[in-house]
């Protein structure tokens, strides 16, 4: 029989030792880890209109999820500068879904043939581009947004951003549908 001065201590033992490892890892790793960007602020909801898909994935006004822009056509070069933009998302790493909602008859409006180039870009026509407009101002409620840009949309119809159709632009809309996609949107 071992003598008790020559037993070993039991928080010795291997298993006590990994045990405490892990218990001091966890708390460690936690303080060390950077900190979880804060949730996009809520702006707007989608409103919800009528609308026929012209080209693209199924989807509709109020639950359209991605980086979304309301063109109108003819339109100049602030129409053209969205549509370039929404064609630089589409061949950038890993494209959001896009959605170009018209309000306007298309005759022949760059978003459909941009569209129609690239996989997961939707083009929708609002069949009462006045509704749009009075629901989108009352969807919006007091919130005064930025007009001119293109939104990002959560999967609830929610608008989280509105960014100019500039290359910094695109990429602000690619992080923040990236960031929708990897945290709680709030």
């Amino acid at each position: 029989m071992p003598s008790p001065a020559s037993a070993a201590h039991p928080l010795t033992r291997p298993g006590w030792v990994a045990f405490s490892l892990v218990v001091l890892a966890v708390p460690l790793g936690m303080m060390l880890a950077p900190p979880a960007p804060p949730p996009l602020p809520h702006l707007a909801r989608m409103p919800a209109v009528d609308s026929q898909l012209l080209h693209g994935p199924t989807v509709d006004v109020q639950s359209a999820a991605g980086v979304v822009d309301v063109s109108a056509w003819p339109c100049s070069a602030p129409c053209i500068a969205r549509t370039g933009a929404l064609a630089a998302l589409a061949h950038g790493p890993s494209p959001p879904p896009l959605v170009t909602v018209l309000t306007t008859t298309p005759d022949a409006h760059p978003a459909i043939d941009a569209a129609q180039a690239v996989e997961g870009w939707s083009v929708l026509q609002v069949e009462d581009a006045d509704a749009l407009h009075a629901t989108w101002f009352a969807a919006r409620g007091s919130a005064a947004l930025p007009t001119g840009g293109l939104m990002v949309v959560d999967r609830h119809g929610s608008v989280r951003a509105v960014v100019p159709a500039t290359p910094e632009g695109v990429e602000a809309a690619r992080r923040a549908w990236h960031h929708l996609q990897s945290a709680d949107p709030g």
